[in-house]
């Protein structure tokens, strides 16, 4: 199942209003025909009220419209002072916004909405707040914004007992992992927890006795099995999911059922049964006229057909679905159907067809990258812009404060000089101690920006108010993981544990340093760090080796003292790759320097394909550096999504001198 259909069933469970009331229960029981009659002779709060029932029955169906009545809601809830009423058309303005791709709009609404909830101590609007910017947070991939958004939500639910808001922040919780993982290739602890998550809501769901929730969260389930391939674990919960589906009939869902239980089987190479449930998904989203669903069992068909060499009626099932994708621009069903046809194109020896598809495939990957890169950096715009406007308030009501003051005093006349001086003389003093904490708060603020981004990104940062996404067309990824760790901390408690990865991150995070390397993050006990960025530089290769072998070096000397005291240890396998990647800064409320690429893709697989105790290298890096080290050479490799790839084992540095070419 592709990302853009998953996101759909993940955050099924999202509530957005949370208005509450006997006006949600109003428009419940009204038609909007009748809803606009009343809003004739409406007046104040009831009036209010009444456009944001009739937002909520147009939003959907004319948006445009919606917009207009927000709008109007929003003005005469400010006129009259009706806080709580201000509050709710902040929130569908903030939906709307986040709908027409304006993220930063969208957040200043969520946040003006949480502001006036916290000012009337309304619990339950603050977390609905919480758990819309969760949502957007989730939708600009800023994982960790997301996380503390949905569980300050969580905690909130859970004081009131709140068991519905419980399931559906639990759900998108799971499902902000579930992201988080399929984006950093398969973080195995990201999708365990993305399924503690989504156990406990779907034991809430059995609770409630909430069948179509209980649905979704079982196919949630199922289609994490299915990416780590747990194929049997996934057959179970997608079967559970599909028995519900029908005995509530819910056809909307059901081909997306189908289709994903014929994926796993597809997967286990069960061509037959894989047919059986990909036909059966592809009729029954045509009786619904589920065009996404139609393209995609559409796609699994074709694919069952090029292996049964059946390359015509493959041909046929892939330009259907590439069609019906351009027709309603669904993008990801446009990459995957010219892939698709450059595949069966080739197999059938038209090579010029198959790079055609294939150059169109790539081109539109690259501008959706790119697309995602600015969505990803606009929740942090948006953070900044909202942090200098409330920081230009405070400044204009100081000034006119002190004006107001001033004015006062001469009114009263020279009688009253002496205490017009004193409040003057109070007031600088003020305003010099103020200037102090401003001054003060401003140097944390630039130390925490140096402690956790690169110096030249956090001065771009402070500068502009954004960071600018860069190329880097030669930078070198490293990647290790600890083979043995769940054994060598299962006894040990949380404390010990995260003393265990500072010791030795620490020590990785003081080599690094030494070689010029830029720590990137650490994912539980996978640390990833680059060379070649944020300044480039034509060393990184060789500077990422260098680390690489005294990285190893230490863990060598750290097992031997565990075993010297008799204690359980781990090892380290690390993996290096060299190519082109995109770097940028992601967040809004904690900061993150990150890289994407198919570079970094290659590292990760380079690293998971190594040995403990060596450093592992794709033959990309190789060539740069083959001239400066001695390397085993592996041979070709299957890594998964790449292929066959060159692996190299570097042995030993040949010299310190620098070699001609290559670098």
């Amino acid at each position: 199942m592709k990302k853009t259909t998953f996101l759909k069933i993940l955050l099924l469970l999202l509530p957005l209003w949370g208005l509450g009331g006997l006006s949600f229960l109003f428009a419940q029981k009204s038609s909007l025909d009748s809803l606009k009659n009343a809003l004739i002779t409406a007046k104040d709060t009831n009036k209010v009220n009444i456009l944001n029932d009739l937002v909520k029955l147009s939003i959907n169906s004319n948006p445009l419209q919606a917009e207009k009545y927000t709008q109007e809601a929003l003005e005469n809830a400010q006129k009259i002072g009706y806080r709580k009423g201000e509050a709710q058309a902040h929130t569908a303005m903030g939906i709307l916004n986040s709908r027409a791709k304006k993220f930063i709009k969208s957040f200043e609404n969520y946040s003006f909405a949480l502001k006036i909830r916290e000012e009337l101590n309304d619990k339950k609007g603050i977390s609905t707040s919480f758990n819309n910017l969760g949502a957007l947070m989730t939708e600009q991939s800023n994982f960790n914004s997301a996380m503390e958004y949905y569980l300050k939500s969580l905690k909130i639910r859970e004081e009131m007992k709140d068991e519905k808001g419980q399931l559906s922040t639990l759900n998108n919780l799971g499902a902000v992992f579930m992201y988080q993982a399929s984006e950093q290739n398969t973080d195995t602890l990201a999708y365990k927890q993305a399924i503690g998550f989504f156990e406990k809501a779907l034991a809430l769901s059995k609770k409630l006795k909430d069948k179509r929730n209980e649905a979704v969260l079982l196919n949630n389930i199922g289609e994490i099995y299915k990416r780590v391939k747990k194929n049997k674990q996934a057959i179970d919960y997608y079967l559970k999911s599909i028995i519900i589906r029908e005995e509530i009939k819910d056809n909307v869902q059901l081909p997306a059922s189908y289709n994903s239980l014929g994926d796993v089987y597809f997967n286990m190479k069960e061509y037959k049964t894989a047919f059986t449930y990909q036909s059966k998904a592809k009729d029954l989203a045509t009786k619904i006229d589920n065009k996404q669903m139609i393209v995609e069992s559409g796609y699994g068909l074709a694919r069952i057909a090029v292996i049964n060499q059946e390359l015509e009626k493959a041909l046929q099932e892939a330009q259907t679905g590439l069609d019906l994708s351009q027709k309603t621009d669904f993008k990801q069903g446009i990459i995957e159907g010219r892939e698709l046809l450059a595949e069966i194109y080739e197999k059938k020896g038209d090579y010029k067809n198959a790079f055609h598809y294939k150059v169109n495939a790539h081109h539109l990957k690259d501008s959706l990258f790119n697309e995602q890169n600015s969505k990803i950096l606009s929740g942090k715009e948006s953070a900044y812009q909202l942090e200098q406007r409330d920081n230009q308030i405070k400044l204009r009501d100081a000034n006119i404060a002190r004006q107001n003051l001033f004015n006062y005093a001469l009114i009263l006349g020279l009688g009253l000089v002496f205490i017009l001086a004193f409040v003057l003389f109070r007031g600088q003093q003020a305003q010099k101690k103020a200037n102090k904490e401003i001054s003060f708060e401003k140097a944390k603020s630039d130390n925490l920006l140096l402690n956790i981004l690169p110096e030249k990104v956090a001065q771009e940062l402070k500068e502009k108010g954004s960071a600018t996404a860069q190329r880097y067309d030669m930078a070198s990824v490293l990647f290790t993981d600890f083979q043995g760790f769940t054994k060598r901390t299962a006894l040990m408690t949380p404390e010990q544990v995260i003393a265990e990865l500072n010791l030795c991150f620490s020590k990785f995070d003081e080599i690094i340093k030494k070689y010029n390397l830029e720590k990137i993050k650490t994912i539980g006990d996978a640390y990833m760090c680059a060379g070649g960025l944020p300044i480039a530089n034509k060393t990184n290769p060789i500077d990422a080796i260098k680390a690489g072998l005294e990285m190893q070096k230490y863990m060598q000397t750290y097992k031997e003292e565990c075993i010297a005291k008799g204690e359980e240890y781990f090892q380290c396998r690390l993996g290096i790759n060299t190519g082109k990647v995109v770097a940028g800064v992601v967040g809004t409320s904690k900061f993150a320097y990150d890289i994407w690429g198919d570079a970094v893709n290659t590292a990760s697989r380079a690293e998971s394909s190594g040995e403990v105790g060596k450093v592992n290298i794709t033959g990309t890096t190789y060539e740069l550096v083959k001239d400066v080290f001695e390397c085993e050479y592996r041979g070709e490799l299957e890594l998964k999504g790449k292929g066959l790839v060159k692996m190299y084992f570097v042995v030993a540095e040949k010299s310190p001198l620098t070699p001609k070419g290559g670098i």
